[in-house]
């Protein structure tokens, strides 16, 4: 059943749903009856593992930057036994460690393996295949994986075409087949998941006092998914999934404030006007640059971005060509400030340079959607157009936009 977990956590990695796996899981929880196990614990077998040793590894659900523990743990004949902290809930990740080679070299650590939801006084069973290409998994011994165990059975057909499907897309593009076939089945691929993503909202609406509901918001349109929160009973809203749900209504707010900056940031539009800190440390104003005869560009950036940096030499030479009457606003987005000063100086940007900060949140002010973002306005301080992405459409504009 790792479909269903690559796909929460965004991989789309072929993988088959093993039929005759319900065998295995079957023989895990007999293991499980005759060990020495108890609550808090993970049991079980897990096959393929030529090193017979595995890397236990996990972090508390919800905190991207939580710190993650990893433990080595040998297999007895293949045979898992592992306890848990009761102090909290995780995201586990069973990953094969690597078989020493001639001369005791390390290879790489593969880093897909089996992959979990583990909450306090859990004693849950897994059964597990681990090749080169694929893993085959089943966890049972709890309440979520009752239910979305038997999730997964309701959608085995689907799941079934997705495999099928997936296969052949990766094989026409190893032949580099026609653009008109690969695309095709692409769109069969996005026909299938918009098809188990519709499942899932009805089961939101027809299970609102299921756990795994929550879990399912990740799959909700974001403009939709505060009416489908509205559903979940309050018991689901704040379980075990909770963090689902802090998520998408942040992600919905969001959206929200995007939606209204867009319509604030059309053309014709007086600019939000913002005050960011400049390289020195001292306030800048954005409407401190009105009514000086110059058109102004707010660039929103990042040392991480790419096309961004691959962009500064052609926007140097259009602010040395037309500084008398073009301004610069650099606008640092997603870096630390030493990183930010640092890119400055690397890179020599010789216009105005500020700090984007989460408090201030001028890229949502913005609507920026995408890196780089140049937002082009005139010198009375209204917005004339907003370019997303480094195109040569931004280079035609301010050339028209000087001959005037």
């Amino acid at each position: 059943m790792v479909r269903f977990f690559q796909y929460i956590c965004g991989k789309f990695i072929k993988t088959s749903y093993m039929k005759a796996f319900y065998a295995a899981a079957c023989a895990a929880s007999l293991f499980a009856l005759v060990s020495c196990g108890q609550k808090n614990s993970i049991e079980g077998s897990i096959a393929g593992v030529e090193s017979d040793t595995v890397y236990v590894s996990y972090s508390l659900l919800g905190q991207a930057r939580a710190p993650r523990t990893m433990d080595t743990v040998a297999l007895v004949e293949g045979k898992l036994i592992y306890n848990m902290p009761d102090t909290g809930s995780y995201y586990v990740n069973i990953i094969p460690a690597p078989k020493t080679l001639p001369g005791n070299a390390q290879p790489a650590i593969r880093m897909q393996g089996v992959t979990f939801y583990y909450f306090p006084g859990d004693k849950l069973q897994v059964t597990a295949t681990i090749t080169p290409d694929d893993v085959d998994q089943m966890i049972t011994g709890s309440d979520v994986y009752t239910e979305i165990n038997a999730f997964q059975s309701s959608i085995e057909g689907l799941n079934d075409a997705w495999d099928e499907t997936y296969a052949r897309y990766v094989e026409l593009n190893k032949q580099k087949a026609g653009d008109s076939l690969i695309n095709l089945t692409r769109d069969s691929l996005l026909s299938i998941q918009g098809n188990i993503a519709a499942i899932r909202q009805d089961y939101i609406r027809n299970n609102p006092n299921s756990q795994i509901s929550a879990l399912f918001l990740s799959y909700v349109p974001v403009d939709s998914v505060a009416s489908m929160v509205d559903l979940l009973s309050e018991e689901v809203k704040n379980g075990k999934f909770k963090y689902v749900v802090d998520q998408v209504m942040v992600a919905y707010a969001r959206n929200e404030k995007l939606k209204a900056a867009k319509e604030n940031t059309a053309p014709g539009k007086p600019a939000p006007d913002f005050t960011l800190n400049d390289l020195e440390g001292k306030p800048f104003t954005l409407s401190s640059l009105y009514g000086k005869g110059k058109y102004i560009v707010l660039d929103f950036w990042g040392s991480w971005c790419g096309w961004c940096i691959k962009g500064i030499p052609d926007m140097k030479k259009y602010y040395e060509k037309y500084g008398k009457t073009l301004e610069i606003v650099g606008i640092d987005c997603g870096d630390t400030e030493e990183k930010w000063k640092e890119a400055v100086k690397k890179y020599e940007l010789p216009w105005i340079g500020v700090y984007n900060t989460q408090e201030s949140d001028v890229p949502t002010m913005y609507a920026v959607s995408g890196y780089p973002t140049k937002v082009v306005i005139d010198p009375e301080g209204k917005i004339v157009e907003t370019v997303v992405g480094e195109s040569p459409k931004f280079y035609e504009l301010i050339d028209s936009l000087m001959k005037k």
